[in-house]
């Protein structure tokens, strides 16, 4: 579960199909329609991910998310 804005949580398969800016914890900041979800269980390396654009991004490396 990650914080989204005005700090509610959510977990990342409520993004899908959803406008989003999320923030990495790196800074780095993307904006995008969020889609293609996997949970850890159908992942290779059991990494929560979800792509934005087409960009792969995992659970852990989301320090927010808000949905616009």
């Amino acid at each position: 579960r990650m914080k989204i804005k005005e700090e509610k949580t959510m977990n990342l398969y409520d993004a899908e199909g959803k406008r989003v800016v999320i923030t990495c914890k790196d800074g780095e900041v993307l904006i995008g329609m969020a889609q293609y979800y996997t949970p850890s269980y159908d992942d290779p390396d059991n990494r929560t991910n979800i792509c934005v654009g087409n960009i792969l991004v995992y659970e852990d490396e989301i320090e927010s998310i808000e949905i616009v």
